[in-house]
């Protein structure tokens, strides 16, 4: 149990490695918290390898996980450093530790991870993730992407050989003055003979989209961004196939 104050701060705030400069509330019940890194060691250049000189501090914002039932807002003070060889191109920099937030993050890493967890483990939309942590669509959904992006560059095992493809076509939405139709076609790994219907509508478009260099693109990316299970398009391709999977590819216009 601890009783010092700065330390029952640093417990509850829970990043490690920092010192709270500072608790504030914001007028919409957003809670801030200001941090800065403690022990911070002089770098070098990573430009020319010399010493640099200290240019300050700058102050990034960053969406935290909620705590007491409030939204939180961690205020990291990174430290700023500038190379004093005018010859340099490297110029001035920040300092950068992946246990806070990545570089050029919106999330911490904290928050970022969990969710990812609740969007890809848990199934929910990015919608109610970013609700509960109070902030935009957009902040949560980029960090989902880069850290989904990397989870699926980590597994390399967590698919086998692809013996048949899947797709298949879904209207995804309309737009202009005469409500044009964009269609996304969706890619999916599946078991041999796994399909039981035909959809001769689609069977023809489908295989010149499979023959198409844009489809050998498309197959190796999945909803997160990265390169996605079905693998190179090297097996068996079923245009009729049913998808085994949610994996989206991203919307084509069908003309």
């Amino acid at each position: 149990m601890e009783h010092d104050p700065t330390r029952m701060c640093e417990v509850m705030v829970g990043l490690g490695g920092v010192d709270v400069v500072g608790v504030g509330e914001c007028l919409d019940g957003v809670l801030e918290v200001e941090v800065r890194t403690r022990g911070v060691v002089r770098p070098l250049c990573p430009g020319c390898g010399g010493g640099v000189w200290s240019k300050g501090e700058r102050r990034v914002g960053l969406v935290d996980l909620p705590a007491f039932g409030r939204p939180v807002r961690v205020g990291w003070r990174k430290h700023r450093w500038v190379c004093p060889d005018d010859g340099c191109g490297a110029g001035s920099f920040t300092e950068q530790d992946p246990r806070i937030a990545p570089e050029r993050a919106l999330l911490t890493s904290r928050a970022a991870r969990w969710a990812t967890r609740q969007v890809g483990g848990s199934g929910r939309t990015v919608t109610e993730v970013a609700e509960e942590l109070g902030c935009d669509w957009h902040t949560v959904n980029n960090e989902v992407t880069r850290w989904g992006k990397a989870l699926l560059d980590a597994d390399h095992g967590r698919v086998g050989k692809v013996e048949a493809l899947g797709l298949d076509e879904t209207l995804f939405y309309r737009f202009g003055r005469r409500a044009a139709k964009v269609w996304c076609t969706s890619v999916a790994a599946c078991r041999p003979r796994q399909a039981d219907r035909r959809c001769p509508r689609q069977k023809h478009p489908l295989s010149s989209f499979v023959a198409s260099s844009a489809a050998r693109r498309m197959a190796g990316r999945n909803r997160l961004g990265g390169d996605g299970p079905v693998g190179p398009l090297s097996g068996r391709l079923r245009p009729d196939a049913a998808p085994r999977q949610r994996q989206t590819a991203r919307p084509v216009p069908r003309r």
